[in-house]
């Protein structure tokens, strides 16, 4: 499914609690979802070895993977751009006021960007890394599944919609 459809879906999905196939279904919460099919236990152990094994994230993997060098390509050109900023802003040293502003816009701008850029690779590491550990598709707060529709919509998700929510009101 491409990306665009899989983010319409999670999105009718969230806002819904139903996917639109099911208009008439009753809306299930992922952690009701979750419980019903978890072990037991109830133990992180148990969850993470009932989702991430079994390869059912080799999608999400390859596109983060795919992303991960992209975003690194985008770093370099970003680290380039800024060093030709840094370089020109030095060669004017003898401007006015005005064009000694627009250079720290310019730069400042630039550090923005590698700022996000940065983030984001961070972000792809971590949840790669959280495939590799078998934790991917376990909420990093309550240990609950996230649900499917989130990560295949946000796939460096680390937190359920719930506790990212939460999150956010903080």
């Amino acid at each position: 499914m491409p990306r665009a459809e899989r983010k319409s879906v999670a999105t009718a999905t969230t806002q819904t609690g139903r996917s639109p196939a099911s208009k008439s279904a009753k809306p299930a919460t992922a952690a009701k979802a979750a419980k019903r099919t978890a072990p037991t236990t109830g133990s992180p152990t148990a969850v993470r070895n009932k989702t991430g094994q079994n390869g059912q994230y080799e999608g999400i993997r390859a596109e983060l993977q795919a992303d991960l060098l992209r975003m690194q390509g985008e770093r370099e050109a970003g680290l380039a751009g800024l060093a030709e900023v840094i370089r020109d802003s030095q060669v004017g040293s003898g401007d006015d006021p005005a064009d000694a502003s627009g250079k720290t816009f310019e730069r400042e701008h630039e550090q923005a960007l590698l700022s996000q850029i940065d983030e984001s690779i961070r972000d792809t590491e971590a949840a790669l890394g959280r495939i590799e550990a078998g934790t991917y598709g376990v909420c990093e707060s309550c240990a609950e599944p996230i649900a499917l529709p989130r990560l295949e919509a946000f796939p460096r998700a680390a937190l359920c919609v719930s506790c990212k929510q939460k999150q956010e009101r903080r």
